[in-house]
């Protein structure tokens, strides 16, 4: 009499199951994509959204039409963003509350980890909650952080996509040369 080890086929086919369910949510994350968002680029409007800030009040990127924004993408499992989000912060208080403004977009998927991390780094710029990532998709996000930089007009002027410590003196640069405007 021969004993058959059914235990391995199943777990063979069950892994090869779960590969194909991941290949396949992937590719059709992948494809939101293909929504017909235009690219964003340098000279080209920012997209308009909405979303809801830390108090669950909604927000609109239109209405900081007639100042600079600058608008970052990031998440709390991101290191860079850390470091980042710190400066903007103070950047913000430099530059003036009634020059320029941070708006930070988050990737995280729990509110809880955004307000978490907001604590840990005393944060007191406006930090928004993208659960389904639909403003992140709108911007194409592929890295974090990323940064546009808008004009008063809400033209995009500056991309910055992820993160060297030596581009944190550029953005007050780029900054200062709007305000100038």
């Amino acid at each position: 009499m021969t004993i058959r080890n059914t235990f391995l086929p199943n777990l063979q086919r069950h892994l090869f199951i779960l590969v194909l369910l991941l290949f396949c949510s992937a590719n059709a994350s992948a494809n939101v994509f293909d929504r017909n968002f235009k690219p964003v680029t340098l000279g080209s409007p920012a997209p308009d959204f909405t979303l809801k800030d830390l108090s669950g009040k909604n927000v609109r990127l239109e209405e900081y039409r007639g100042k600079v924004v600058l608008l970052t993408f990031w998440a709390s499992w991101c290191s860079p963003c850390r470091i980042e989000l710190p400066h903007f912060q103070s950047l913000q208080k430099k530059l003036g509350r009634g020059n320029i403004v941070v708006l930070a977009v988050s990737a995280d998927n729990r509110l809880e980890d955004i307000t978490q991390f907001s604590k840990e780094l005393k944060l007191d710029i406006p930090l928004f909650f993208d659960p389904d990532l639909e403003v992140n998709q709108l911007y194409r996000i592929k890295a974090m952080p990323t940064t546009f930089i808008i004009d008063r007009k809400g033209v995009v002027k500056h991309i910055h996509q992820g993160f060297k410590e030596s581009i944190l003196p550029v953005y007050e640069k780029e900054l200062r040369v709007l305000l100038k405007k």
